[in-house]
């Protein structure tokens, strides 16, 4: 039945009765594991207003110029809108945030959508926070955070899941909130001074005692308020998808169903974006396009974090609720609109051959120092095809009508 379902819905700009869309949803849903979001943790007003502090002040970071706002704003799908971040020394927020004497980081500044909920164990675009619940460890860039044993083990008492301990890194990051200056300092040595700034003022420290009243504070409480601050705003679980998973069948309207069964059949979108979450949590390459500000720079995701050569250009497959918000798409930004997204699955070796950095220089580039190039050297090249996902159709075929209602589902259906 299901490739029966799967070979009718090839059919170009097949228009069947709703009621039969909503059968072969029935299926979908069933086979590859949709299901709506969680509540949020029940809020802790205490450690939520600790975190809420935290999330928007500058004076985390080194330099004092820096917050995790900076990179994640809430009114821009918890993103910054630009290609690649722009991190300590930058001026402005958002849209209108200039380099200036900062540098850019080398990636997009990935959503925070429900990255607090349990499924998420690996964080970053290549995975280099990874948490093990039972029993509890991590493995991190920092070893000293690492193991069942680790060195570290009062700040890791504090940390519950990976979003608690990703936080803790754009801390040490030169570029996104150390600064240059303080790269002789230890990691240790930045959190020490972070968490006694923090301390210093009056606020705060009446904020810790609240949250964690009779407690040796370290950094790893930071990065626990920080955490559950996240869990409670940006858990989405209102989308019309969601409401339609729960059983409303008039929470889509007809072209969204149309998009959604694209996306679970002729689109193969489902290959990696499944489950409750939309994503299976691992590591593809989709033949992205080259961007970087750097000629001599190459990203090679996942290999960065496992070196073997079989993960070069893998990056992590994000989830997809609130996709419509979090704009410029891809671990580089190099796709403006979802548009644009499903245009480069539609015929990928087409899309990156033809691809230029004209259209993001025209948009963004008024924020940056330099200009952005779009280019690999050729054995670079060769490896980006020759790790190509064995997920990622070459040719989907998809019409007009049909990459239009894909997209409406995916702008629409998955936002709250």
């Amino acid at each position: 039945l299901f490739l029966t379902l799967l070979i009718n819905s090839d059919a170009q700009e097949r228009e069947v009765p709703e009621k039969q869309l909503d059968e072969e949803l029935k299926i979908f849903i069933s086979r590859f594991r949709y299901a709506p979001i969680r509540e949020p943790l029940k809020k802790n007003v205490h450690l939520y207003n600790l975190g809420k502090n935290l999330f928007s002040d500058k004076k985390i970071s080194m330099a004092g110029d820096t917050a995790c706002i900076t990179c994640h704003q809430p009114n821009l799908g918890t993103g910054d809108g630009l290609p690649l971040s722009i991190g300590t020394g930058g001026r402005g927020e958002g849209l209108r945030r200039k380099q200036g004497s900062g540098m850019a980081t080398l990636r997009n500044a990935p959503p925070l959508y429900n990255k607090t909920h349990p499924g998420f164990k690996r964080l970053f675009w290549d995975g280099r926070v990874q948490f093990k619940r039972g029993p509890k460890s991590f493995k991190t860039p920092n070893p000293n955070l690492n193991g069942e044993e680790p060195l570290f083990a009062d700040i890791v008492d504090q940390l519950e899941n990976a979003s608690a301990a990703q936080s803790l890194f754009p801390l040490i990051n030169e570029i996104e909130m150390r600064g240059h200056q303080f790269s002789n300092l230890s990691d240790i040595e930045v959190w020490d001074e972070i968490l006694r700034r923090i301390l210093n003022r009056k606020i705060y420290k009446d904020l810790f005692e609240k949250a964690f009243p009779d407690e040796n504070w370290n950094i790893g409480h930071v990065g626990k308020a920080l955490a559950h601050f996240q869990d409670v705003e940006f858990t989405t679980r209102e989308t019309g998808w969601d409401s339609y998973l729960k059983g409303n069948r008039s929470a889509l309207s007809l072209p969204e169903k149309r998009g959604a069964i694209i996306f679970t059949s002729k689109g193969r979108c489902f290959m990696c974006h499944n489950g409750k979450h939309l994503t299976n949590f691992g590591f593809e390459n989709i033949i992205v396009p080259h961007l970087s500000l750097n000629e001599n720079f190459m990203d090679d995701g996942r290999r960065k974090v496992d070196k073997r050569k079989g993960f070069a250009f893998r990056f992590v497959v994000p989830p997809l609720r609130n996709v419509g918000l979090t704009a410029p798409y891809f671990h580089n930004g190099s796709m403006v609109t979802l548009e644009d997204v499903v245009t480069h699955y539609n015929e990928p070796i087409e899309s990156i051959s033809s691809y230029t950095a004209d259209k993001i220089n025209r948009i963004f580039g008024s924020n940056y120092n330099d200009s952005f190039i779009s280019q690999y050297d050729e054995e670079a090249n060769k490896l980006l095809f020759r790790n190509a996902s064995r997920r990622l159709p070459l040719n989907l075929n998809l019409s007009n009508k049909e990459q239009k209602n894909l997209v409406l589902f995916l702008r629409k259906s998955l936002t709250e």
